[in-house]
């Protein structure tokens, strides 16, 4: 900062510099972010396919299913059959009532609906 006290006529040119510089290096920072963002998500969905009607302890074992916006509900005769662990693990919200297990996630919601409804 030195040569800023001794010549004035540069200040114009460093706070120019400095107004253009940091934008540009914020924009790139959240393009670098997002792009980062995209190939994680990418990442999740090429993971290999969870069998749902294993972790329901089966298709005897599945009463019914009914998916309500982003819970699924399914119906089963046993709940103790249910791999409620694994079904945490997945990152799902689970609640028991009775023989109905009421999971609530949206990606996971699609996913059932594709796979236990075929």
């Amino acid at each position: 900062m030195y040569f800023l006290a001794n010549d004035t006529n540069l200040v114009p040119i460093f706070i120019a510099l400095i107004c253009i510089t940091v934008p540009v290096i914020i924009l790139a920072l959240i393009i670098f972010i997002k792009m980062i963002v995209k190939n994680m998500k990418k990442m999740r969905a090429a993971k290999e396919e969870v069998d749902y009607e294993i972790l329901f302890g089966g298709k005897d074992n599945i009463v019914s299913i009914e998916v309500v916006l982003s819970r699924v509900n399914v119906e089963v005769k046993d709940v103790d059959k249910v791999q409620l662990d694994e079904l945490k693990n997945q990152g799902i919200g689970i609640l028991i009532s009775g023989n109905m297990v009421k999971c609530s996630n949206q990606s996971f919601a699609d996913k059932v609906n594709n796979s236990l409804k075929k």
